[in-house]
């Protein structure tokens, strides 16, 4: 049956999260731990809770988060699953969960609020992600920044078509008008 489609707009509030999230992290110098190496609570800190999993995991559980990292730009969180400490693992957290990270991480002098601007801007045409730049071959390994002019490229081509084109060749073309390393080239680097 017909319905309103709701999971493009979970995802775009996610990546809004997810980013803030990044940013409340950054703010800490790129990591934030929620407990020790050793995995003994940092004093003060209470460990969000969060429903996740680790990808190849058959359903997502109630885990908890120990640690988030940005690095190379990616945002990464780690914990493990509250009925089992079987070792942290990188999480894959529900959508609608990131908040809850973000709520128990304290403000810095710097910075007191990550929200992002309720203005942001929207790529009608098609939705992108760093996993479309990998199976292209070029390196997903860009800033968000980089991957909205790269999906404004290509849907300003679109425009110009009166067919829907080969989605990779597309994508092909506009890393190299922006310059995206190539994954070969990166590899040799």
């Amino acid at each position: 049956m017909k319905h309103t489609n709701l999971y493009d707009k979970y995802k775009k509030l996610d990546a809004i999260e997810r980013e803030e999230l990044k940013q409340a992290v950054l703010a800490h110098g790129g990591e934030f731990r929620f407990e020790t190496e050793e995995g003994e609570p940092v004093e003060g800190m209470q460990s969000p809770i969060v429903i996740a999993g680790e990808r190849h995991w058959e359903s997502y559980c109630e885990c908890i988060v120990s640690r988030v990292v940005v690095r190379n730009d990616y945002l990464e969180i780690y914990g493990y699953a509250k009925e089992w400490r079987d070792g942290e693992i990188l999480l894959d957290v529900e959508i609608g969960n990131i908040g809850y990270i973000i709520d128990e991480i304290p403000e810095t002098d710097e910075v007191h609020d990550v929200s992002i601007p309720s203005n942001i801007k929207e790529i009608a045409v098609i939705n992108l992600c760093r996993e479309d730049i990998k199976d292209a071959g070029y390196s997903p390994n860009i800033s968000d920044d980089e991957l909205q002019q790269i999906a404004s490229r290509i849907g300003k081509y679109l425009e110009w078509q009166e067919f829907w084109p080969q989605f990779y060749t597309n994508v092909k073309e506009a890393c190299d008008y922006l310059g995206i390393p190539e994954l070969e080239n990166q590899m040799n680097d």
